[in-house]
């Protein structure tokens, strides 16, 4: 009597549960050709390339036909071997045996004019890559320029995000297209500490260097009063922007502009100056991460207060990350009672009408901060936000 073989679905469904156990889905590779394709698609959906063991994929995927179509995310690291003629040439030809990658991360690299004169083989198979999001962190290039006219050649990108940037100073030998981002462009994500090249580059004038245009969400971290008026450029630079990601950032109020807010706003407006305030008010979604500071929290209710005109944001978050004190919760400043008030206010003035969900997400950022010591900090938000409480747009997730 012939076996009856499970459904695929179940058999899908099984491997699913074994996805973060890497030897088991080896062993279903092994064990059945029906298990395969399943186990297949975790094991190389994510793949990681160095100079010193880059040789096992390379075998791999020249020897297999359906390995390459499985893998969808690629990080390359450069390293110091990243010079090496066998290793520039194994590259490109493992570039473009991947034709269904979307995400390229590439870490400590030689790019730009460099790579494109000394390797072109695989330069032109990175920018032949079929990928949607590209992620930079200590890549070289000659200078900003190169970076933009190197991404304006990655036709199909939609999401581009730069770490560390570095550049060598040097004059490209070698002519250059127009330096603009393809318009495809969706996401921009840009480290203001890091990436000042960069930066300095998208405001450029009298011709930008890149077309934000089409631009939907803008995610700057390492932000610092200082870089505000940077902020408020790139933003008015995107017209189609509808939101806006605050990461981890050095943003501090000032207490006398808190303390003018509360008896005369204009001139805490003229104490902020127009470099010192973010004109939000025309986005759909806001997202800020705050670390266990009040006066971070409290720089985003200035910032809420200074705005008059009508706000058509739909929904705020506001991400707390938070470290262990040592002592009992309540002792936190931060978690101070007032400052969750003055943030109910501003956001339930009449001009935040079209606000329907404010999200605060308790985040832990040390192990000793327990669940259980989050619930008096959940406590207190709750209390102090009444208003936004009573009109059903507060959600506090721990």
């Amino acid at each position: 009597m012939a076996l009856i073989l499970p459904p695929q679905e179940l058999l899908d469904a099984i491997v699913d549960e074994l996805r973060l156990d890497r030897p088991s889905l080896v062993a279903c590779c092994a064990a059945s050709r029906l298990l395969r394709p399943r186990a297949c698609k975790h094991l190389f959906r994510d793949v990681t390339v160095h100079p010193k063991s880059y040789q096992s994929l390379y075998r791999l995927v020249r020897s297999s036909r359906d390995i390459p179509r499985f893998i969808l995310v690629l990080r390359v690291y450069g390293g110091e071997f990243a010079g090496s003629d066998q290793w520039a040439k194994d590259l490109a030809l493992l570039f473009r045996a991947l034709r269904n990658v979307k995400e390229l991360r590439v870490h400590s690299m030689i790019w730009g004019s460099f790579l494109a004169k000394h390797k072109p083989s695989l330069h032109e198979a990175l920018i032949s890559m079929p990928i949607t999001s590209l992620h930079l962190d200590r890549v070289c290039f000659s200078n900003s320029v190169e970076l933009f006219s190197v991404l304006s050649q990655i036709r199909s990108l939609k999401r581009f995000s730069v770490g560390t940037f570095i550049s060598s100073h040097s004059v490209s030998q070698l002519p250059l297209p127009s330096p603009a981002i393809p318009l495809t462009l969706r996401e921009l994500s840009l480290d203001m500490e890091n990436s000042a090249g960069v930066v300095q580059c998208l405001l450029s004038q009298p011709h930008p260097l890149i077309y934000l245009q089409n631009v939907k969400v803008l995610e700057v971290h390492g932000c610092s009063n200082y870089d505000v008026g940077t902020v408020r450029s790139i933003v008015m630079g995107c017209p189609s922007l509808e939101h806006l990601i605050f990461g981890q950032s050095h943003l501090c109020t000032s207490f006398k502009r808190t303390f003018l807010l509360q008896f005369d706003p204009s001139a805490a407006l003229t104490l902020a100056g127009r470099n010192g305030t973010l004109d939000v008010s025309h986005l759909k979604y806001l997202t800020v991460t705050i670390l266990d500071c009040s006066t971070q929290l409290q720089w985003w209710v200035d910032m809420f207060l200074l705005l008059k005109c009508e706000c058509r944001i739909e929904v705020v978050t506001i991400v707390v990350e938070m470290r262990g004190w040592g002592h009992s919760p309540g002792s936190a400043a931060f978690f101070q009672a007032a400052r969750w008030r003055a943030l109910d206010r501003a956001l339930t003035s009449p001009a935040k009408a079209f606000l329907r969900k404010v999200v605060v997400k308790l985040s832990t950022l040390d192990y000793s901060v327990s669940e259980d010591l989050l619930k008096p900090f959940e406590s207190t938000i709750h209390k102090s936000c009444s208003s936004l409480r009573e009109k059903g747009v507060l959600q506090v997730v721990t």
